[in-house]
């Protein structure tokens, strides 16, 4: 089951990297100006690994259903 959730993750990588850059920076921006300490930086960590794969299965989900030659599928 594990497994299957981060598969998600390695089948749209692209998609995932350029989506945590812009979440962690919103995150940081909006709720942790003065810092935190590492109990705040796991649980944003944990808490954010659902959006992001949310994200990441939806881009998944569309790149599948893409022509093997759209330029969609690169990504």
């Amino acid at each position: 089951r594990i497994g299957q959730w981060l598969q998600v993750f390695g089948q749209a990588p692209m998609a995932f990297y350029l989506a945590h850059l812009w979440l962690y920076a919103l995150i940081g921006a909006a709720a942790f100006r003065d810092g935190t300490g590492y109990l705040g930086v796991y649980l944003v960590w944990i808490v954010s690994l659902w959006p992001l794969y949310l994200v990441t299965r939806r881009y998944r989900d569309c790149k599948q259903t893409k022509a093997v030659d759209s330029y969609w599928r690169m990504l």
